[in-house]
């Protein structure tokens, strides 16, 4: 770009006498840094085609963003002359203020802007244009051309290896390593190939007349419409009616300017395109492109108060035609709009007007821009008439040139006024309204406060006359749980002198009970002794092993359950028996079993729990059981003199009762 100067590219010319770029490589030539190009061989360019140009392809050239400022413009054409094929650039104009590397890409699938950012370099293949910087869409041989052929070879060697009429999209961006270096490809704009499309020039003209026509048609139906007689309670339920036919929430949903205007004409609102664009512009408060049901309100309402303006003014005109909202009208808009506004000029007229008004090469023409045209060319004592005001008669002034001059002067600052005063009618009834609507909800606010502070004294009335009867009730409840809680503690005295009654009456029982069985027992042993049942003497009569008649029978061992003595001293006994024996002689207290040739004591007389005197002298007892010590803990006195006693347990010393 030169001097950094013009943000906007527009595509390089050919350049047959020894341009700057005359120099550069085809369209198949590798340049270091470059993006990736075809490694297949092109046919290489004629010197000299004399066929004629046989158009295959257009495509209109589209911004890929507007709302980021990134626009394009533009024509781009793909002709077959003979066997070779070439892409044509007219008045391409592509979006570039930072100054970025900007390439060509083609690919075989339609481009979708910047949709296509994360695989653009992956799908598609880079032109290396034969002008430009580095075969980039940019730098001084770029800016200001209205004409560039690229050549992109033959059906059978064609750039990228394919026929160029599989070509479709072509995408303007920056790639993702060139600097500075993004995570993806960034895109200006992009074009679509597709069959000629004819322009009708004449068609489109009636297109304009005929959206006049229907603009004048409104303002009629506007004129008609009575106004200053809704109030902010009938806005809020026309607003909540058309949202409703619309098919949306008014507490979450926004409105397009589409739907904006279905709205207002559901509502039987009649406006011009001019006038309800510019109520969406003004009611679209964050300036998303879209309005919440709260600045639908305030465009029907702002309506409501602005009164109609019975003639269309250049600015009206121009916010029908810029179709976009963008701020800006194109070639084609710019030559309809002069159209609808009468002027007579032809469309080579109006394209020369165009270019030389753009003086940002922006390929759009803003509101300032296009008035200063329309004041240069239109009938100015026409457009005065029709102000009602008189044009500078020649009377006064005889030279032409200068009337026209007075009189453009006089128009443009009649325009001037016009403009400013609507922009100050829908300041003023913007701001009103805006008052209008802090009013009431102030007002709301303060009934809304009215009613919470009467609910809050309220709510604090019954809370008190709530805690009085709480309290009354607790006061009662308390008398209540006082006379519950002393008949409940002579309840319990009662219980528990009752309880100790029985359990004095159970002991007393159980006393005596002992008492009965002590005196039973004790005169069952007194007539178990007197029957010489108690004890049990075979002393001295060579036993050598203890009679089964002891312990054998049923009669014995009920015998055995009250023997008391038991004396087998100086025998010949070797052993005493395992089992059955000790087991039954729990009442045992006296043992001996002196004199005799015992080498070992059984487990079983552990059993012989109440045995006091236990006599084992003069045995071959070589240790006592374990269990006997243990459980025979009432053992008084113990004789294991004359054994061959090796060691004595380790729990003997729990015979407590022992006397030496």
């Amino acid at each position: 770009m030169s001097d950094g100067s013009d943000s906007w590219m527009a595509s390089p010319p050919v350049s047959n006498k020894g341009s700057p770029s005359s120099n550069k490589g085809s369209p198949t030539s590798s340049r270091k840094g470059s993006p990736k190009s075809s490694k297949n061989k092109v046919a290489p360019e004629p010197e000299e085609n004399l066929s004629n140009d046989v158009t295959q392809a257009e495509a209109i050239v589209q911004g890929a963003n507007d709302m980021l400022n990134k626009r394009g413009t533009g024509l781009i054409v793909l002709v077959q002359k003979g066997k070779h094929f070439y892409l044509d650039f007219l008045n391409i104009k592509v979006r570039n203020p930072n100054e970025r590397v900007i390439r060509v890409y083609l690919n075989k699938k339609k481009a979708r802007g910047v949709k296509d950012q994360n695989y653009l370099e992956k799908r598609s293949t880079a032109l290396d244009l034969k002008l430009g910087d580095d075969g980039a869409f940019m730098g001084e041989h770029v800016v200001g051309v209205p004409f560039f052929r690229q050549h992109l070879g033959t059906a059978l060697q064609g750039f990228g290896g394919v026929n160029p009429l599989t070509w479709t999209g072509i995408t303007f961006a920056k790639s993702a390593q060139a600097i500075p270096r993004t995570p993806t490809a960034d895109i200006y704009a992009f074009a679509n190939l597709g069959p000629p499309q004819d322009f009708d020039l004449d068609e489109e003209e009636a297109k304009g007349e005929a959206a006049a026509l229907e603009e004048r048609r409104m303002l009629d139906l506007m004129l008609g419409q009575a106004r200053g007689s809704l109030t902010l309670k009938d806005v809020k339920r026309k607003a909540e009616a058309a949202f409703r036919h619309l098919g949306k929430d008014n507490r979450t949903d926004e409105l397009e300017y589409a739907d904006f205007c279905l709205g207002m004409k559901y509502l039987g609102i009649h406006l011009t395109e001019s006038r309800s664009r510019k109520l969406f512009m003004i009611a679209d408060l964050s300036s998303n492109g879209e309005i919440d049901a709260g600045e639908f309100e305030m465009a029907v309402h702002i309506n409501d108060k602005i009164p109609v303006n019975d003639s269309m003014s250049p600015m009206d005109a121009f916010a029908i035609f810029d179709e976009k909202m963008r701020g800006g009208v194109d070639a084609i808009e710019f030559h309809k709009l002069l159209v609808a506004l009468g002027v007579s000029i032809t469309a080579t007229g109006s394209m020369a007007e165009f270019n030389a008004s753009d003086g940002d090469n922006s390929g759009v023409l803003d509101y300032e821009e296009f008035r200063g045209i329309w004041l240069r060319i239109c009938d100015v004592v026409a457009e005065l008439n029709r102000r009602n005001k008189a044009g500078v008669s020649e009377e006064k002034v005889k030279k032409a040139k200068i009337r026209d001059k007075m009189d453009r002067e006089h128009l443009t600052k009649l325009i001037e006024k016009e403009e400013a005063t609507e922009r100050k009618i829908f300041a003023d009834a913007k701001l009103q309204i805006v008052n209008e609507r802090r009013v009431a909800r102030m007002a709301k606010s303060e009934r809304t406060s009215k009613r919470r502070a009467d609910r809050t004294r309220e709510a604090n009335i019954a809370r008190r006359e709530k805690a009085k009867l709480e309290r009354e009730k607790k006061s009662r409840a308390s008398v209540r749980n006082r006379e519950v809680q002393r008949r409940q503690r002579v309840e319990a005295e009662l219980l528990d002198e009752l309880e100790t009654q029985k359990v004095a009456r159970k002991e007393r029982e159980l006393i005596e009970l002992h008492v009965r069985r002590r005196e039973k027992s004790q005169q069952e042993e007194q007539e178990r002794e007197a029957r010489g049942e108690h004890e049990v003497n075979l002393t001295q009569k060579d036993l050598r092993i203890v009679p089964t008649f002891l312990y054998k029978s049923r009669q014995a061992r009920i015998r055995l359950n009250s023997l008391q003595l038991l004396d087998i001293s100086n025998n010949k006994l070797l052993s005493l028996p395992e089992s059955g024996c000790f087991f039954h002689c729990q009442a045992l207290k006296k043992l001996d079993i002196s004199n005799n040739r015992l080498q070992s004591l059984p487990d079983e007389i552990a059993d012989c729990t109440e045995l006091i005197i236990v006599n084992m002298q003069n045995n071959d007892i070589t240790e006592l059981p374990t269990k006997f010590v243990t459980q025979c803990v009432n053992i008084r006195k113990l004789n294991i003199a004359e054994n061959e006693m090796i060691r004595l347990p380790g729990e003997f010393g729990q015979l407590v009762c022992f006397q030496l």
